[in-house]
């Protein structure tokens, strides 16, 4: 799993959230028990992220929010990647998600996109 993570995790914080999601379905596809729902819960948050992207806030928020709910189940860290930082990274988007819902006219600060990070040496 590491390869296919650092390819994911690269394609991920290039901004490349289809090339992403696409690289997490096939892993998605070939996983089973905890590992589809790690990969589920990645993919959703792609998904959130592609909406983002497109500023389709309302289809971006349910996503985070079941991603979320899916990865705080696997800890700190699932193999070499760190899910506290994926979940607080997509707790600051969904953050500015409600931030832009609330305020009318003001748009998604693209600086709240998160990075995920890999442990060890597999750091991208």
């Amino acid at each position: 799993m590491n390869n296919e993570l650092t390819v994911f995790v690269t394609a991920f914080n290039n901004r490349n959230y289809e090339t992403a999601h696409n690289l997490a379905v096939a892993q998605h596809e070939q996983s089973i028990d905890k590992e589809s729902l790690f990969w589920d819960g990645i993919c959703e948050m792609c998904c959130g992220y592609i909406a983002i992207s497109k500023a389709d806030l309302e289809t971006a928020e349910p996503l985070l929010v079941s991603s979320m709910g899916k990865l705080r189940n696997f800890g700190f860290k699932y193999g070499d990647f760190e899910i506290t930082s994926a979940l607080a990274g997509m707790r600051r988007g969904y953050d500015e998600l409600r931030r832009v819902a609330e305020n009318k006219g003001t748009v998604f600060d693209v600086t709240m996109l998160p990075k995920l990070k890999l442990s060890s040496s597999q750091a991208v």
